[in-house]
């Protein structure tokens, strides 16, 4: 269980770093485009170094050595931000965490599922402890905020929860991966990109991702500016990673009553309710609880994802498609959305980039269901 251990280590610091950097760095007086420019490095270089880590891992045959690595360099990467506030210092830093930074959860969930098949469980229910561990932080430091901490501290809160997780992975043991093994190619990876079902589905992901980072580039900065005490932030992404959880530990269990491409077309349409709720309101306890709909827009998303990936991409080649997945999705989708949401913030206010976000959540159905017809396709054509 000691992925379990890690993945809670590893959301504790997620859980400060994904709601509460962006308003640091608002409150660093950045413009939106700024901070747009600084939270985009990070799926900027997951598109290029995210594979890389990622064909390490299956070359070598020690995701977990590879882990360890990746990890360190994270943790010693973000410290110098501690002492800094220029906006040209703080991206050169933030760079530099950033070509480690994308592995550490891709090796993780690589290495989570090869140990749910070893343990005969199922991949949500290791990964539902960094959700546990993302509420703790995300909630407990919402009330440090409500009580008047500086929002200078939420990189010293971050800074320690990286080294703790850096140091903890470096007692992590090698996990077997099961089955034959063979080291991939990179013909293998060029094979991947030429399958049409697959890019279709990395589509609608992209869509999917663009929208979502609305909510984790302003949420927290668009309560602000309504008025709305911080607590509301922090039990927003409570609930939300409660919906999140639930969903992980009940999911096999969803997908013998809905097929999994309903499943995430049920993901995609739900979420674009959520961002027009959070667009429309204004109360702080309505604009939380909207936030259950995350167990849809991430929960269901991100495991029917692994689930998907499970079944069309080798074993052997699991760390490189999954990395794949993460620089076309969480990189091109994060870069899109943080752009594109800085630009709003900045001409229109969060609360029109939300309306945005509830737009194009309506348009990723589209490419998932082509994935899903070119993969009864190809079905038909295996049978004769």
């Amino acid at each position: 269980m000691q992925i379990a251990v890690f993945y809670f280590l590893l959301f504790l610091a997620q859980g400060i770093l994904i709601p509460y950097l962006p308003p640091y760095f608002y409150s660093l007086r950045f413009s939106g485009a700024q901070v747009s420019t600084v939270t985009a490095l990070l799926p900027l270089l997951t598109i290029f170094v995210l594979p890389c880590w990622g064909y390490m891992a299956d070359r070598t045959g020690r995701p977990a050595s590879v882990l360890k690595l990746a990890a360190a360099g994270a943790a010693l990467a973000f410290l110098p931000l501690l002492g800094l506030t220029g906006f040209t210092a703080v991206a050169a830093v933030y760079a530099l965490y950033a070509l480690s930074a994308p592995a550490v959860q891709s090796l993780t969930d690589t290495l989570a599922l090869s140990e749910a098949q070893r343990l005969g469980t199922h991949y949500g229910r290791l990964r539902l402890w960094g959700s546990v561990g993302f509420i703790l932080s995300s909630l407990g430091f919402a009330y440090l905020l409500r009580a008047g901490l500086d929002r200078k501290y939420t990189v010293v809160f971050a800074a320690g929860a990286l080294v703790l997780y850096a140091v903890f992975a470096q007692f992590l043991r090698p996990v077997q991966v099961a089955g034959p093994r063979q080291a991939p190619r990179l013909a293998d990876v060029r094979s991947l990109l030429a399958q049409p079902r697959l890019l279709a589905f990395l589509g609608a992901g992209l869509i999917h991702w663009t929208a979502m980072q609305s909510y984790y580039f302003s949420f927290a900065i668009h309560l602000d500016k309504l008025g709305v005490p911080p607590q509301y932030v922090g039990w927003g992404l409570t609930l939300g990673v409660c919906a999140e959880i639930s969903v992980m530990w009940t999911f096999r269990a969803l997908l013998r009553r809905l097929p999994l491409f309903a499943l995430l077309t049920l993901a995609f349409v739900g979420t674009s309710l959520r961002w027009y709720v959070v667009s429309t309101a204004s109360s702080g306890p309505v604009l939380a609880v909207t936030q259950l709909f995350h167990g849809l827009s991430f929960g269901a998303f991100y495991v029917g994802s692994l689930g998907y990936l499970e079944q069309t991409v080798p074993e052997r080649q699991r760390a490189t498609g999954w990395a794949l997945f993460s620089s076309v999705v969480f990189g091109c989708g994060g870069i899109l959305g943080n752009k594109l949401f800085g630009y709003m913030l900045d001409h229109g206010g969060a609360a029109a980039g939300f309306r945005v976000s509830c737009v194009l959540e309506l348009l990723a159905p589209l490419p998932l269901w082509l994935a899903f017809w070119l993969q009864r396709l190809a079905a038909r054509r295996a049978q004769h």
